[in-house]
């Protein structure tokens, strides 16, 4: 998989409109990458929202000295379930 960035994926589905316009695409295909496009920039998005509640949470201590701590979700490994 080739990395991504809101640029690239932009040119992406501007690629997309284009193919739509020219018939070469279903409107199938194109809503179903309207969709992961969606969720990628939600994604992006999210990131974005905790990077700045941490430089939130970092004023924040420093200006009262309470530190609170966000829990990291997203590195944390999958549970087991199968056991």
């Amino acid at each position: 998989m080739k990395p991504v960035n809101e640029k690239s994926l932009l040119h992406h589905l501007f690629e997309q409109m284009d193919k739509l316009d020219k018939g070469e695409i279903t409107h199938d295909v194109a809503n179903a990458q309207s969709k992961l496009a969606g969720q990628a920039i939600s994604l992006y998005r999210l990131e974005f929202d905790r990077a700045r509640l941490t430089m939130e949470l970092q004023s924040h201590a420093e200006s009262t000295g309470k530190v609170v701590e966000l829990r990291e979700l997203s590195s944390k490994g999958f549970d087991d379930t199968t056991k």
